[in-house]
């Protein structure tokens, strides 16, 4: 729904589901204290799930906004969100919250884009559509050590009657402490119905010391979809040119790209197909190359080191020379791209017709 009709009426009833009305119900909001506040938010221990929503009938979350008194690293990493839709065994969701909104760096920072925002670092909002026909169940998970004093949670919903063509939230998350060399990162790999794929979000953590502070975001983003096999139908130009930035990569946030953080030559980055929409027919395959670069006077000193790499070309002026899979005994030369090893930890969003 567009600005074009926030003037017409709409078949729509909205809910608020927090700990002042856990089950949403019509007129059973804020009644534990005779109408004052009294139960606004809960205690989350160690190792508890605590249930934020579980809620029947046929409509759409609209929003998600929770904040916890403790936002650690510890707690960013390991307490994780999942969500469940139309009473699935299994969720279609399961990340930590770090990553889920954006932060993959285990540290908060205010940013907004197109389905997320933290107006100051202290909060997490998700504006992402979530669709559901029969119950809708969200629950976090604290796998930390840590006890959390204070949680507190608001979801917004509306019930409303779906299109026969509305799909199933689904978000996806793969960490890599160190990739296999020459092997590309996975951020979803889904077959067997129709989709969307609606973006991601990567945090890279380069080995610095190994490869001597060398630019490690050469790496292709490259989309697989419904058949492809050795080669895909969509490929990038390199890592931060695939979230909107050039010559390298510092902060910023627009609305459907952007750096969340960079610390030091480590990064949080988004990206999300809201006008360049991307749907598959059966199946779809994502990946990032891990792959770097630098000046061949500064690689010299990690491959005398014997540190883990492959060159796939080197040049200078714009002429590279393709060696990748190819016979070379020459010296290499200028700026030298190199397959590489890193820590990736990434997040895909999609939808899935079932």
């Amino acid at each position: 729904m567009g600005d074009n009709n926030v003037f017409e009426f709409r078949k729509s009833e909205p809910r608020w589901i927090n700990f002042e009305n856990h089950t949403g119900e019509k007129g059973k909001g804020g009644m534990e204290n005779n109408g004052g506040k009294g139960h606004p938010c809960e205690i989350f221990n160690a190792s508890e799930e605590k249930v934020l929503c579980d809620f029947s009938g046929e409509g759409i979350i609209r929003r998600i906004w929770i904040t916890l008194s403790d936002r650690s690293t510890e707690v960013l990493k390991n307490v994780y969100i999942k969500m469940f839709w139309d009473n699935s065994d299994e969720p279609t969701v399961n990340v930590p919250i770090g990553d889920f909104f954006c932060m993959g760096l285990g540290e908060t920072r205010a940013f907004e884009n197109h389905f997320f925002t933290t107006g100051e670092g202290k909060s997490f909002v998700c504006t992402i559509p979530m669709p559901f026909r029969k119950n809708a169940k969200i629950m976090l998970c604290n796998y930390s050590d840590l006890r959390i004093s204070h949680l507190f949670y608001d979801i917004n919903l509306t019930l409303e009657d779906l299109s026969r063509d509305a799909m199933y939230f689904c978000a996806d998350f793969h960490e890599v402490l160190e990739n296999e060399l020459e092997k590309d990162i996975k951020i979803l790999d889904y077959k067997g119905s129709a989709g969307r794929f609606l973006g991601t979000s990567i945090a890279v953590i380069p080995n610095d010391e190994r490869y001597h502070n060398l630019w490690w975001g050469e790496g292709e983003v490259k989309i697989y979809i419904d058949g492809d096999t050795d080669y895909p139908t969509m490929a990038g130009t390199g890592a931060e040119d695939y979230v909107g930035a050039a010559w390298g990569l510092g902060e910023f946030h627009n609305d459907c790209n952007g750096c969340v953080m960079r610390k030091g030559n480590a990064v949080s980055m988004y990206r999300f197909h809201v006008r360049d929409e991307i749907y598959f027919k059966n199946d779809i395959r994502v990946e990032l190359q891990a792959l770097g670069g630098g000046p061949y006077d500064i690689l010299k000193d990690a491959i005398a080191e014997n540190a883990p790499l492959t060159p796939a070309y080197y040049g200078a002026n714009g002429v590279l020379n393709l060696i990748y899979k190819k016979e070379f005994d020459g010296e290499l030369s200028g700026w030298v791209n190199f397959f590489r090893q890193d820590h990736y930890r990434t997040v895909a969003y999609y939808y899935t017709s079932k």
